[in-house]
């Protein structure tokens, strides 16, 4: 029952940001018609109504924070790995004296969307943060303390810089390079 929600919006997008704020409106909407039913002959419906609406929220409180719990998790290592990538602009920053003003990131053909650990994969519930196109720069980014330009990195440029290996974890020696500038990133 507690992600009856993710299974109907499985071919909808709705960010999770957004689930809360949409489930409840329409939850509203349905104590609303009930309330107003709730004349004598609907006291059963209303009471199945409102036993139905009661377990969903005992199922929510159960489950809740055990989602809670493995996207703490999961967060954790995407935080890790980009912590890692800031290590090594700043080695190669110190080193050089040259400054890292883009970033090219490019999936290995064979992405990983979820973390093999993680208890939820639906839809953007349980996703990396670095398997994600429009979070993964801003999070180095973020972690870096100044904004890099995104310059995104071409099929051709991936094969020069990465050959054609695939990875099912991060390897900041075999999954970064730096041209220049540049610090081109291959996402597992």
């Amino acid at each position: 029952m507690a992600f009856a929600p993710h299974v109907i919006e499985s071919n909808i997008t709705l960010t999770p940001r957004s689930n809360i704020a949409f489930w409840t409106w329409v939850s509203c909407l349905f104590i609303i018609y009930f309330s107003i039913c709730s004349e004598k002959r609907f006291k059963l419906h209303l009471f199945v109504t409102e036993a139905g609406l009661l377990f969903t929220i005992l199922i929510n409180l159960i489950i809740m924070p055990d989602m809670a719990a493995n996207t703490s998790v999961t967060n954790a290592i995407d935080i890790e790995e980009a912590k890692q990538i800031v290590d090594r602009i700043d080695d190669y920053e110190k080193s050089t004296g040259t400054i890292i003003a883009n970033i090219g990131i490019h999936n290995d053909f064979n992405r990983t969307y979820y973390y093999s650990e993680s208890r939820y994969r639906v839809s953007q519930l349980g996703a990396r943060i670095m398997a994600t196109p429009y979070s993964n720069f801003e999070m180095i980014s973020y972690f870096l303390g100044r904004h890099l330009n995104n310059v995104g990195m071409t099929d051709d440029q991936y094969i020069t810089y990465f050959g054609d290996n695939e990875w099912d974890e991060f390897d900041p020696t075999e999954q970064i390079a730096i041209d220049g500038d540049t610090i081109y990133i291959a996402v597992y």
